[in-house]
């Protein structure tokens, strides 16, 4: 159905969506390849530490653990590139140019002949990732309707869900090679597709270029009148200056640190769920469950609950709230911590782990199921909507490259916190920390739905 009534305009007037859900799925093509690489982690790194699987390179525990988080490292490279490259030119070309490491990643995987070329690949998917997932919260974010905001983002993260279950899915029966180069078909359409797609209009009313952004605004809303859009577009990049030292003077007013603040400390809760360390990492924890089921057909199972969970949040982030979906998720994410260390705990004390399987693969399902229904899917959305025009490069610069390094040492630390102090302490550990996220959402978060990026800034100014 290409159109829905939003609350916002008169009633019987109709708005068409369908060009920004087109623009969503063409995005979506490079979304599902930074998915890909999320999936490759887990069948990859279990085959290369295995003792017995027939693979032409072997790692040590340290090696798989620099593979496993070097691609978080690189986003953090990737948010000051992409940060650099919009200020000059828009967001659209920055999303054409994270397609460019991305696909350096796959060549150099398929090219791998030693532990050097993997390192390598790891860090240009996540140069292309650190690019790509800034731009798009912010590119999505201008061109939506308010009534289908948090859809079209919540449905990218959703695609890099099916990527993550896709490589999943495909690893245990397919060569790195082979995984390389089905990885590039999605990354060369998107690169043809999304260079089709007009610049947000945001960009060009930012720059002065009024004419520029009426005609993107004809495009993304299919109205030959687009005037009273026009107006409120710019209110809202009123007194906004492309000024470097003026976007630095507004960044350090209380209001613009305060919500970066609160935006950080989010993330701190989002990468304490350990989403990036549970996808990296799955399969072997799924071995060290000592399951009696195939740790591969548990792992495509528990991806597929994370898309399933995706697509139902895709319905729900525009009508239950940002808020509400925290906080269910949170409270999701610390229960499933607090059964999956019950589990090792069990296993301590010398339970028959083929008795308790039922246990991690419950913790494991719950937990991909909560994760996708807030704590990683409406972050990116905030991101888009809490930063005032002029600020939105700079704020997801700082958001982004910090949720990077968060994640980078999460993932990093994730082996020697294991050594150190065992499973059990590791996931209850998890789960009481993310908890906090309860009462932190409940009274810092500011809820966001159903706004146009104008009465955001409005209610946020108050």
């Amino acid at each position: 159905m290409s159109c829905t009534k939003d609350p916002e305009v008169p009633a019987g007037r109709k708005i068409t969506v369908w060009p920004q859900w087109l623009t969503a799925f063409a995005i979506s093509l490079e979304t599902i390849v930074s998915g890909l690489a999320n999936g490759w982690a887990s069948p990859y790194l279990a085959q290369l530490t295995s003792t017995t699987a027939d693979v032409p390179l072997k790692l040590t525990d340290i090696e798989a653990s620099w593979i496993a988080s070097l691609l978080s490292l690189g986003r953090v490279i990737g948010a000051l590139l992409g940060a650099f490259c919009q200020e000059y030119t828009g967001l659209k070309k920055v999303l054409l140019l994270s397609g460019l490491p991305l696909l350096s990643s796959w060549i150099l995987n398929i090219c791998a002949t030693s532990i050097t070329w993997l390192y390598l690949s790891r860090f240009c998917s996540g140069i292309g990732s650190g690019i790509m997932w800034p731009a798009v919260s912010l590119y999505l974010g201008e061109i939506a309707n308010p009534a289908i905001r948090g859809s079209l983002i919540s449905l990218n993260v959703n695609i890099a869900s099916m990527g993550m279950f896709l490589g999943n899915a495909m690893g245990p029966y397919m060569s790195m090679e082979m995984f390389g180069y089905v990885s590039l078909l999605p990354n060369i359409l998107f690169m043809v597709l999304f260079s089709l797609i007009p610049e947000s209009p945001y960009h060009y009313a930012l720059h002065g270029n009024i004419d520029e952004a009426e005609a993107s605004l004809k495009w993304f809303r299919r109205e030959a009148d687009v005037k009273a859009e026009i107006q409120e577009l710019q209110d809202f990049v009123d007194g906004a200056s492309t000024s470097v030292l003026m976007k630095l003077k507004a960044f350090l007013l209380p209001v613009n640190l305060k919500n970066i603040f609160i935006m950080l400390g989010l993330n701190i809760f989002v990468q304490a769920s350990s989403f990036s360390t549970i996808n990296a990492y799955t399969e072997i924890i799924v071995i060290s469950t000592k399951v009696s089921i195939t740790p591969s057909i548990v792992v495509m199972a528990l991806c597929f609950a994370t898309v399933a969970a995706g697509f139902i949040t895709i319905l729900l982030v525009d009508r239950f709230g940002r808020k509400n979906l925290l906080i269910l998720s949170s409270i999701g994410v610390t229960v499933s911590f607090a059964a999956l260390g019950l589990h090792f705990h069990l296993l301590s004390l010398n339970f028959d782990p083929v008795s308790l399987t039922w246990l991690p693969i419950a913790s494991l399902l719950s937990f991909n199921i909560f994760v996708s229904c807030g704590l990683s899917t409406v972050p990116s959305t905030l991101v888009g909507e809490m930063f005032p025009a002029n600020l939105k490069n700079l704020a997801s610069l700082c958001i982004f490259s910090s949720n990077a390094l968060l994640s980078f040492a999460f993932v990093k630390s994730y082996q020697p916190f294991i050594n150190l102090a065992g499973e059990t302490i590791v996931f209850w550990s998890y789960g009481l920390f993310v908890l906090g996220a309860v009462p932190y959402v409940r009274y810092l978060i500011p809820e966001t739905t159903g706004k146009s990026l104008l009465e955001i800034q409005q209610a946020i100014k108050k």
